[in-house]
Parts: structure tokens; sequence; C-alpha cells
């Protein structure tokens, strides 16, 4: 099943700031999944699980 994250959930996940998971997608570091007709980026929960899996060199991903 697809899961979707919004920017400040996907911030939320990785103790990071909004502007760093713009600046990541703006960069091609993490996946736009999608934008809601309003304009705001979606992130599939997949490729946020492999960003912190490269990021930290974790075996597996332990977040939400």
């Amino acid at each position: 099943m697809l899961v979707l994250l919004r920017t400040n959930q996907v911030a939320a996940m990785l103790s990071v700031s909004a502007n760093t998971v713009r600046n990541w997608a703006d960069q091609q570091i993490l996946p736009v999944h999608s934008r809601t007709a309003g304009g705001h980026r979606q992130f599939a929960l997949g490729d946020v699980r492999t960003l912190w899996i490269e990021q930290t060199g974790a075996r597996e991903w332990v977040g939400g």
C-alpha cells in the first residue's frame, strides 16, 4: 500500500526542518511522488525510508 506524506510529516520523522525537506526535493535527493491540487509536495514513505537508511548507514528503518 502506498503511503504519502506531507513535507511537515517527513520533517518530523527525520528530525529536520521543512525547509530542509524542500531543499532535498529541489535537489532531487528525495523524490516528490506527487503534488496536491494546491501544489504541496507529497512523498512516498518508501522513499523517505530509503533516504533515512542511506543517510544514517542503518540497516533497517526504525521510523514511524
